[in-house]
């Protein structure tokens, strides 16, 4: 369990409710008492064109993983609304584990408390690295994927804004696309009303840009990517609060053509 620069470690999983330690920060655990089952049924699963092994996949297992550093896993200072965070088993989307990150929001002071940010970086060397280039216009065409959802004993009461981030060694760059969890949409005659895309990876979770440089993706060419992650803004006003957590299936960038999983063992993942 991490906070701040702090490596990730596994701890035993949860399946309380989530509770909120002496500093103020919600335990990343399953925060369902049931957690919802495996979208996709176990490493692979039902998806294989998602979830394969792919070059340059930030996906959390213990049995692929790259040799990194402890700072690999961070809450950036961009905000306070993400705090300690650790890799556990709660809702895999598609690998048997996934990245657990404890949220406090509190509307009504500063905007840090309405905003987070948690990016993991890529060792500097390794099959596929580092990524110097990641260029829409090139014979190196690559796409880029990434899955989180939210949990919690219940629905917070405001919208959740999410954007996918890359880090690069020049700074942090957030995707063009901003997606809206738990949006409160007004549609009369039926009055205002809570979308209940929360606790589903197939409503609304899913990142997904083809390629990179698509609308919905980065505005430019990146080049030197060094880590990728997610940052969240919330639309909380004084008197509204929300404590859960967000799962972090994995993350990744692909090359389109050619072979997904080429031969040869190697790591393709960060525990």
């Amino acid at each position: 369990m991490g906070s701040g620069d702090d490596a990730s470690q596994d701890q035993p999983d949860g399946d309380g409710l989530a509770q909120i330690d002496a500093a103020g920060r919600t335990l990343p655990t399953c925060a369902k008492v049931t957690p919802p089952p495996n979208d996709t049924g176990g490493a692979q699963g039902s998806r294989p064109s998602e979830c394969d092994y792919l070059l340059q996949s930030l996906d959390f297992e213990d049995m692929y993983s790259y040799a990194s550093p402890a700072s690999s896993i961070k809450v950036t200072n961009f905000g306070q609304a993400f705090g300690l965070f650790e890799v556990n088993n709660c809702s895999p989307y598609c690998y048997a584990k996934n990245l657990t990150v404890g949220i406090d929001i509190v509307g009504g002071g500063s905007q840090a408390q309405l905003q987070g940010e948690i990016i993991v970086e890529l060792p500097a060397t390794g099959a596929g690295l580092p990524i110097t280039t990641v260029d829409a216009t090139q014979a190196n065409m690559r796409d880029a994927l990434a899955w989180i959802t939210f949990d919690g004993a219940a629905p917070p009461p405001f919208e959740i804004d999410t954007q996918f981030v890359v880090e690069t060694s020049a700074g942090v760059i957030p995707a063009v696309e901003v997606k809206a969890f738990f949006k409160t949409q007004n549609l009369s005659p039926f009055g205002p009303f809570s979308v209940a895309n929360n606790y589903s990876y197939g409503n609304g979770s899913e990142f997904k840009y083809f390629p990179v440089t698509s609308a919905n993706g980065f505005p430019n060419p990146l080049t030197n990517v060094i880590g990728m992650g997610f940052r969240i803004v919330a639309k909380a006003t004084a008197g509204q609060s929300w404590h859960g957590v967000a799962y972090i299936d994995h993350m990744h960038v692909r090359l389109p053509a050619g072979p997904d999983m080429p031969a040869g063992a190697y790591p393709f993942g960060l525990e």
